[in-house]
């Protein structure tokens, strides 16, 4: 206003401006400073791993866990996902993928970047790193944005977990088997980090098979071995539901409703797609076992069915017996009639 002269009173006044420092504004008015985007992506596979522990879900899974945590591939893409119990499960966890990296791939991780948090902070962790050559790099606390690789992805597998789940009508203590089926697809479709392939055929160098993916939680149908308990005169189909695809196992994960048990199948029979049951009620099943990994359960035996099948109990007006002979059925000492 002093420079335009817009007010009169001010000529005295000298404009300082340029070095105005007020310490007051600072405190009142400081901000944030923008954040720059972008990294530097990996030159090799395996070169830089992003990770993130998602906050605890409100509902317990099938094998009783709260968490789950990721690994992304920093230049594929490909996605690791683990349900655990506890946030300090991801040392015990990660310590397992870097050797299964190791002998299948001949490398391990060479950088961990993760958030500043306690599981990934801790003198188990960085023991192990130190002595395998691993890099920890952390974010600064309070700053997710340095973490966005990961933190995006558990906010997709969130997002189209919790879709699936609601557009299925499945309970909701079945989103840690969800939310893995929803992994296994991000690998196995395209994806702008991996240069617009597939994280599978970036990562492991092959054209992947979808022939077998399945629309999750659909009915389906499991052929009751003899060995299970199987009669003659029984069912020889048990309905069930798909659950997921099991990692060490060829095959698909079912799940029961009624019994609450998962079991690892070859080949069952896809009778219809999943359809939404908005009035479904659902309680968390009380099974102590671990359904979420890939331990095997088998299914009880079916109930034995004494219900004759070949004859009907009654005489049925539907036979269109004549008046005369449903009288003989009622009455077996009368004699039948003589056709002429």
């Amino acid at each position: 206003m002093i420079c335009r002269k817009l007010v009169v009173g001010l000529d005295d006044v000298l404009d300082d401006s340029k070095n105005f420092d007020c310490e007051a504004c600072v405190h009142g008015k400081m901000t944030r400073a923008p954040f720059q985007k972008g990294h530097n992506t990996a030159k090799e596979h395996l070169g830089c791993l992003h990770s993130d522990v998602c906050r605890p879900m409100e509902t317990m899974s099938l094998g009783k866990r709260h968490y789950f945590c990721t690994l992304v591939d920093d230049k594929s893409g490909y996605t690791w996902f683990y349900p655990c119990m506890l946030k300090s499960d991801f040392t015990e966890w990660f310590i397992k993928l870097n050797r299964l990296f190791v002998n299948q791939y001949g490398t391990h991780a060479k950088i961990l970047h993760s958030n500043h948090g306690g599981e990934y902070v801790n003198a188990s962790l960085e023991k192990y790193c130190s002595e395998n050559g691993i890099e920890l790099e952390s974010t600064v606390p309070h700053t997710p944005k340095q973490n966005g690789v990961a933190e995006r992805t558990n906010r997709k597998i969130l997002d189209k977990g919790w879709t699936i789940i609601k557009d299925a009508g499945a309970p909701d203590f079945l989103w840690a088997n969800a939310f893995a089926t929803v992994v296994y697809a991000m690998n196995h479709t395209i994806s702008s980090r991996a240069g617009d392939r597939m994280p599978y055929k970036a990562f492991l160098g092959e054209k992947p098979n979808v022939s077998h993916m399945r629309v999750w939680y659909s009915n389906i149908f499991i052929h009751q071995l003899k060995e299970l308990g199987a009669r003659k005169l029984g069912e020889c189909g048990h309905p069930a539901k798909f659950l997921s695809y099991p990692e060490t196992s060829v095959g698909y994960r079912t799940y029961d409703p009624v019994n609450h048990k998962v079991t690892i199948i070859h080949a069952p029979s896809f009778h219809k797609e999943a359809h939404a049951c908005p009035n479904a009620m659902f309680e968390t099943p009380a099974d102590e076992s671990d359904n979420d990994g890939p331990i095997r359960t088998v299914n009880e035996p079916p109930p034995a069915d004494n219900t004759c099948h070949d004859m009907p109990s009654s005489p049925d007006s539907s036979l269109h017996l004549s008046p005369l002979l449903q009288t003989a059925l009622h009455t077996p000492d009368m004699p039948l009639p003589i056709q002429p």
